[in-house]
C-alpha cells in the first residue's frame, strides 16, 4: 500500500482514535482488528476499502462493546478511495500499440461485447456506457473522432456484423443445443431434492441429449404450438 498514494485518507483515519478504528476495521472485515498496532490498523482498513474485498469475521468471545462504525465514516472512506483511484487512472492513461489485423480483432471483441450486453435489452433499459464506448472505438479507427457522421458509424457496425456473424451464429445454436439439452433432462430426468444419484443421471442425461441435439437437426426436436389464432388477431390489428 502507497501511503503516499492515500495519505488524504490517512491523514483522516489517523485522527480517530483507536477504538473507533477498530469499529472500522470490523466493519470492513479486517481480521483481529484489536490486535494491530495504530498504523498498522490503519494500513489495513485501507487495504481492504481498496480491494472492496473482505472475509467476514469470526465472533467469538465477549460480545464487542465499542459502537459499530458510522455509515457516513465507512462512506467518506470509500469514497477518498475511490477518488484516489479515479485520479491514478486518469493520470494513468492507456495507449494500446496493435497492428491492422488486431485492430480488426479489437473491433470484433468491441462489437460482440456490446451485443452480449444490449442485444437483448428493450431501448430505454439497454446500458448507454457500453454503446458510448463502442461508438469512441469506431470513431478512433475511423479516424474522425470529431465529426462523423451516424451513417458512417452504422457502416462500420454493419461490416463488422457481417465478419463476426458466424460467430454469433456458431455461439446461439450452442446456448440453443445446452438450453434444450439441460430442458429434456430436467422434463425427463429430473433431479429430486438433493438425491445424488438423480444428480449424476441428470447429468449424464444432459450430456447425451446435448450430443444427439449437435448431431442432428435441432428444429426436429422442436414442435412449434399452434399460433394461428393468435397470429390471425395481430395481423387484424396493423394499420
Amino acid at each position: 500500500m502507497e501511503k503516499e498514494k492515500f495519505s488524504k485518507v490517512y491523514e483522516y483515519l489517523n485522527k480517530k482514535g483507536v477504538y473507533e478504528l477498530r469499529s472500522i476495521g470490523r466493519a470492513l472485515f479486517v481480521r483481529a482488528p484489536t490486535s494491530h498496532k495504530k498504523q498498522e490498523l490503519i494500513k489495513q482498513i485501507i487495504e481492504n476499502a481498496v480491494s472492496g474485498k473482505g472475509t467476514a469475521c469470526v465472533c467469538r468471545g465477549a460480545p464487542v462493546k465499542a459502537e459499530r462504525a458510522s455509515m457516513q465514516t465507512l462512506s467518506e472512506i470509500r469514497k477518498m478511495v475511490y477518488d484516489v483511484n479515479i485520479k491514478s487512472t486518469e493520470e494513468r492513461g492507456m495507449t494500446i500499440t496493435i497492428n491492422q489485423e488486431e485492430e480488426r480483432y479489437l473491433l470484433h471483441c468491441v462489437y460482440l461485447g456490446a451485443l452480449m450486453i444490449n442485444g437483448n435489452r428493450k431501448n430505454g433499459e439497454q446500458r448507454e456506457e457500453y454503446n458510448e464506448f463502442a461508438e469512441n472505438i469506431y470513431k478512433q479507427v475511423c479516424g474522425k473522432e470529431e465529426g462523423i457522421t451516424d451513417n458512417e458509424v452504422a457502416g462500420m457496425r454493419d461490416k463488422i456484423y457481417d465478419e463476426v456473424a458466424a460467430f454469433v451464429e456458431d455461439y446461439e445454436n450452442a446456448v440453443l443445443r445446452e438450453k434444450m439439452a439441460e430442458s429434456f433432462a430436467q422434463e425427463r430426468y429430473p433431479v429430486v431434492g438433493g438425491d445424488e444419484n438423480s444428480v449424476f443421471i441428470n447429468l449424464v442425461a444432459e450430456r447425451l441429449y446435448e450430443k444427439i441435439l449437435s448431431e442432428g437437426n435441432i428444429q426436429s426436436y422442436i414442435k412449434a404450438p399452434d399460433i394461428s389464432d393468435l397470429l390471425t388477431k395481430a395481423i387484424s390489428k396493423k394499420p
